[in-house]
This record gives structure tokens, C-alpha cells and sequence, in this order.
């Protein structure tokens, strides 16, 4: 299996009509912005991701996000800053839950710079790509800090994260992974 490693690959995007979406990775081979983080604020996490050319649906690609845990760590993930902020109503992601997840973490910032989280259950093991819609304000665990602090939506969206968080594994795992072959930002 070959695998297309890297660290940061810059993605300019232009604005989209409403209701019409933009795909921000990874089924076209292209990491779009993609960056790993590993939750800095709770140290012991070890992350990676690389693209697989193949692994997706249909032969297309997928980004593998792998998550290790240790001591105080809390979770690992991809994030997005998006170069330039766009309409935004909701996101549509395409994944393989491979390690036992019952939960994905799923953050978006708005133009004040509040992040918005969303929890979202998952069926653990999957052995087929599913696909998810993910709203901001909807899932199991709703939260938002920074910014306006509010949890109302303010204009566009500026940054997604998409998390495995160590709690959302089963008790005697500390090493997980998704395989990640799509995700749509959709207009309103």
C-alpha cells in the first residue's frame, strides 16, 4: 500500500453559492490544509496522518488519522484553518471507523473566533464508510467557548477539527484510528 505522507500543503478557497458545497479533502489525493493536532493542553498524545491512495470508497483516497494516548492525553486530530472563511450551514463528512470510537469530536469556529463542539455517536467498527452530517448546536455533547461565547452561529466558517478523543474509546484501548475520505462544507 503506498502512502503519500506530509506535513502542510496550503489550499487557496474561493467563495461557493448557497447550498452548494465545497470538498475539502481527502478523496482526491490532496491534504486541502489538513494539520495534526495533539491536544497541547493535555500532554501524552502521539498522532499521524498520511494519505492512502485506494482506501477510500470506490478506490478513491482517504486520509488515515491515527491516535495514540498516554499519561494525561485527551485527544488527537486534524484540524483546518481555512485560508479564506466561507458560508457555512453544516458538514458532511465520509469515514471508516477501524478501532472501537463510539464518538467523533467534531469543532467549527465562527468569524468571532468561538469554537464551537460538537459529539457525535458513531457505530464503533464499522465495517463499511459511513457518512455523517454534523450542524453546529447538534450531537450527544453540544458545547462553545471563546469569541462571542454565546453558542449562536456568527457569519462564516473559519476552522474545522476532527477529533478522537481518548474517552470515546473502549476502556482498554489507547491507540485508535479513522480513515477519512471526504468532508463537504455545505452553504446555507
Amino acid at each position: 500500500m503506498k502512502k503519500i505522507c506530509f506535513s502542510f500543503v496550503l489550499l487557496t478557497l474561493g467563495i461557493f453559492a448557497a447550498g452548494k458545497s465545497i470538498d475539502i479533502g481527502f478523496s482526491d489525493g490532496k491534504n486541502h490544509g489538513w494539520r495534526l493536532t495533539i491536544g497541547p493542553e493535555f500532554p501524552g498524545a502521539i498522532g499521524s496522518f498520511c494519505i492512502l491512495p485506494g482506501e477510500g470508497p470506490n478506490g478513491s483516497a482517504a486520509m488515515r488519522l491515527e491516535t495514540v494516548h498516554s499519561g494525561k492525553s485527551c485527544y488527537t486530530g486534524l484540524v483546518n484553518k481555512l485560508k479564506t472563511p466561507l458560508p457555512f450551514q453544516c458538514a458532511r463528512i465520509t469515514f471508516l471507523n477501524v478501532s472501537g470510537y463510539n464518538h467523533i469530536n467534531i469543532q467549527f469556529d465562527d468569524e468571532t473566533g468561538q469554537t464551537h463542539q460538537q459529539i457525535v455517536r458513531i457505530p464503533s467498527d464499522s465495517k463499511k464508510y459511513q457518512t455523517i452530517t454534523v450542524k453546529p448546536g447538534t450531537g450527544d455533547y453540544v458545547g462553545a467557548w471563546g469569541g462571542a461565547a454565546d453558542r449562536k452561529w456568527h457569519g462564516k466558517i473559519t476552522r474545522i477539527a476532527i477529533l478522537g478523543d481518548r474517552k470515546f474509546l473502549p476502556m482498554e484501548l489507547y491507540k485508535g484510528y479513522f480513515l477519512i475520505a471526504n468532508v463537504e462544507l455545505i452553504a446555507p
